[in-house]
């Protein structure tokens, strides 16, 4: 039978089909090293995954924007609102002092109360708390595009409450208007649920100022005054006046107190401890996944030594090699990231750190940049975890064979 290859002429076959060979022959030298590469390169995607989306999540629900016209007036000794009380009528005359913006009924000077009130819970369930702030109408011309964005404002001193739209999801019933949250013992209706770019807000329920059984401790007192400012550079003036008012008030930048309360949560809700866990985690399953590609490691030179014999070139070798654990890693991570989605879409963590005065909401932000950044730490675990049986590989094969006795 006549070939049809021409004379002097070596019949090879397509480089990528080599690489494939390649792949299919060392894939079947050990299923345990197989699975467990598998597994733990899914791990390092669903932890990476899992980190990512609470970081996320965490940042957005606790973003606020800088603002230079908004100041708070709290007690001298007082670090934030939950420590600080300030006579009622003392609080009233900030409402008088210059340098405040007005609308065309208020002075936009809001006295508040803040507080942590015990959520009940059902039976058996985690005792949770919350944080609750009795506010007055003008609390929500403070804050920039407050809205109702269901249901209705609550009516003056009936007990009543909006709650926040980021803690919504974590209250009985899931925050249903017309559904009832028992704070402090005393059943509270919600009657709408608000939004705002002061995402801290978003993390509260609030409360008419005067309402019956609000749980707030202090009898004809407020925690503090939020106040507007005319101007941006009217911040100092205010302050010295507040000071000259009565030397019991200190006047600060809200943004100021608010990176305050961002650092107490950043440590109280332990949040660091935990990425850190995640990352140490994902460490784990980068060696983990290294040593796993490495296994039977003399068994793989053999083989590729065999086939280097059959003249594939030390490249192809190398590349079939590095292809292998780039695949196990991406097909890990997308598995990883299945689970991840299954898991923690819509999911959220209510936390209320001690002394602190803030409710978080932690919501895991499933997003496309998160599985993009979940794909680049998967490309980053085949890169590492395939190098040292890639050059060992390299290695071998490129070393001559020694003949067997």
């Amino acid at each position: 039978m006549k070939s049809d290859v021409p004379a002097g002429k070596e019949t090879t076959r397509p480089g990528a089909f080599k690489i494939a060979c390649a792949l299919l022959a060392t894939s079947r030298l050990s299923p345990l090293s197989t699975a467990a590469k598998l597994a733990l390169s899914s791990l390092a995607g669903l932890t990476t995954i899992a980190a990512l989306a609470f970081f996320m999540g965490f940042i957005k629900g606790t973003s606020n924007p800088v603002v230079n016209d908004r100041a708070i007036v709290l007690h001298r000794d007082a670090f934030d609102e939950i420590g600080s009380v300030l006579p009622s009528d003392l609080s009233r005359e900030i409402g008088y002092l210059d340098d405040l913006a007005r609308s065309t009924m208020w002075t936009l000077s809001s006295p508040e109360k803040v507080f942590i009130a015990a959520l009940e819970t059902p039976p058996g369930a985690k005792p949770r708390s919350l944080t609750v702030r009795g506010v007055g109408p003008v609390a929500s011309l403070i804050r920039d595009e407050f809205e109702i964005i269901e249901g209705r404002r609550f009516k003056p001193g009936v007990n009543e409450a909006i709650v926040g739209r980021s803690l919504r999801p974590t209250l009985p019933n899931h925050g249903a208007i017309g559904s009832t949250a028992v704070l402090n013992g005393t059943p509270w209706e919600i009657v709408g649920v608000f939004s705002t770019t002061d995402r801290l807000a978003e993390n509260e329920v609030w409360i008419s100022a005067n309402a019956p059984g609000s749980g707030w401790p202090h009898e004809n007192k407020v925690g503090s005054t939020r106040v507007r400012l005319a101007r941006e550079d009217s911040f100092d003036s205010f302050a010295t006046a507040a000071a000259e008012l009565d030397s019991s008030l200190s006047a600060h930048r809200q943004s100021e107190h608010d990176a305050r309360r961002l650092e107490q949560l950043f440590w109280g809700t332990r949040f660091i401890p935990r990425q850190i866990g995640a990352v140490l985690t994902t460490l784990a399953a980068f060696f983990g996944f290294a040593l796993a590609h490495a296994a039977r490691s003399r068994e793989r030179s053999e083989l590729l030594a065999a086939m280097r014999a059959q003249g594939v070139g030390n490249g192809k070798l190398l590349a079939s090699q590095w292809v292998e654990a780039m695949t196990f890693a991406i097909l890990g991570c997308v598995i990883g990231a299945v689970i991840a989605w299954l898991a923690l879409d819509g999911s959220h963590v209510l936390l209320t750190p001690p002394d602190t005065g803030a409710t978080i909401v932690i919501a895991a932000s499933m997003t496309a940049a998160v599985f993009a950044a979940g794909l680049f730490h998967a490309l980053a675990l085949g890169f590492v975890g395939g190098i040292g049986a890639t050059l060992r590989s390299y290695r071998d094969a490129a070393a001559p064979s020694r003949p067997r006795k």
